[in-house]
């Protein structure tokens, strides 16, 4: 995060993204059986495509439609 240049009261937003990425993604736990924990939880398949465009604390050029 202080390569990227974050704020130090973002951090707890990355920690947040962290989390919820790690919950969201297999891991090498017997227990879980290759299976990803939110999906264990819900029933529904995990989905982080929205979260993996962009890196945290990232530049994003963007343009609002005229009205």
């Amino acid at each position: 995060m202080t390569a990227r240049g974050a704020p130090l009261k973002t951090w707890d937003w990355a920690l947040e993204l962290e989390s919820f990425i790690r919950s969201h993604s297999a891991h090498n736990i017997y227990q879980l059986d290759g299976r990803v924990p939110e999906t264990i939880v819900s029933g529904e398949t995990a989905d982080i495509s929205p979260y993996c465009e962009y890196g945290f604390w990232q530049w994003v050029m963007f343009r609002e439609p005229k009205a």
